[in-house]
């Protein structure tokens, strides 16, 4: 496997597989359980939200920098003006023509008050549904939380790792060679040679 391989399959296997399985399919049953009465953006949005949750989460578990301070204000503030967006009450032009449209047809009886009701929240979401979208939000970040905190764990076993390496490397193994190289080389050792020999029992 070459480098390019390997670090293609790190990405793959470390970063965008747990999105999809801690944020992206909880997000999705989430968003079933919502039934016909959510319309196709809500249940988008939902697992939209699942997936940012998700990523926010393993960002910040595995950070070994306190930004959680700095971090949460910001995350708290794109939510809830993304959700402001979407779900505004002054929507775009090309919506209100929908619903102008829609209302339209409903008054000239082309369709049922119930198909208007429909028609216009397929067209721009129901507002009632942001408590699911921060659910899934919420359950996302917390699940992913704990798999980005496993990652700092796994690092920071590998670092006190190299560290004792290092120190037995430098301190022993090192004065070591050095002593053994000026021995075969009949340079005198800088550790007496009586010192190194073990006192019979």
């Amino acid at each position: 496997m070459t480098q390019l391989q390997q670090f293609l399959s790190d990405a793959f296997v470390g970063g965008l597989l747990p999105l999809i399985l801690l944020g992206a399919v909880p997000a999705f049953l989430l968003a079933l359980v919502t039934g016909k009465s959510a319309s196709r953006l809500d249940k988008t949005v939902i697992v939209a939200m699942g997936m940012v949750g998700a990523s926010i989460g393993v960002m910040l578990g595995a950070s070994r920098q306190p930004v959680v301070t700095v971090a949460l204000p910001a995350i708290l503030t794109l939510v809830s003006t993304f959700l402001a967006y979407v779900y505004a009450k002054e929507k775009a032009a090309p919506e209100k023509q929908n619903v102008t449209i829609i209302l339209k047809s409903v008054a000239e009886n082309k369709m049922t008050p119930e198909q208007g009701r429909d028609a216009i929240n397929e067209d721009q979401g129901q507002v009632r549904f942001i408590p699911v979208i921060i659910i899934a939000f919420v359950l996302t970040a917390s699940m992913s939380s704990f798999y980005g905190s496993s990652i700092r764990r796994a690092e920071e076993m590998r670092d006190r790792d190299y560290a004792e390496w290092l120190f037995k490397f430098q301190n022993i193994e090192v004065p070591i060679n050095k002593e053994v190289l000026r021995r075969k080389l009949g340079l005198p050792g800088s550790v007496p040679a009586e010192a190194t020999q073990t006192e019979p029992g």
